[in-house]
């Protein structure tokens, strides 16, 4: 993973075998981001997405393995939690898949704009 940084946006570049959510964990606390909105594509060779089940009661993930498209990736960071979603498609196989992202490996790179929210404070 390598980035470029003002004072207000992250570009990231993660790599191919690299995963997303762990890399930018570890952006996030190198950086000391305390808040973020996130947003990003990519191409991805395995991941792990899901959604709550309200009828369940229970989270219910999907794993993937082959070749994806990331056409969306959207979330924010704050109080050390990370939160994504995004949307995952193969055209050729006809599979398209949304939810929550758990974890995903890059087949070749993802491309990730972080704008930070550090200075936010709350309104009336």
């Amino acid at each position: 993973m390598h980035y470029l940084k003002n004072r207000t946006h992250l570009f990231v570049t993660i790599e191919a075998g690299e995963e997303i959510t762990s890399s930018l964990t570890a952006l996030f606390e190198k950086e000391a981001l305390t808040s973020a909105a996130i947003a990003g594509i990519g191409a991805i060779r395995k991941a792990e997405i899901g959604a709550y089940d309200f009828e369940k009661g229970a989270f219910e993930c999907v794993f993937l393995e082959g070749s994806y498209e990331l056409s969306a990736l959207t979330g924010n960071f704050s109080q050390k939690h990370l939160h994504l979603h995004a949307t995952l498609g193969n055209p050729r196989q006809k599979e398209h898949y949304s939810g929550h992202l758990v974890s995903a490996i890059v087949s070749a790179l993802a491309q990730i704009t972080v704008t930070r929210l550090d200075e936010l404070r709350e309104g009336v």
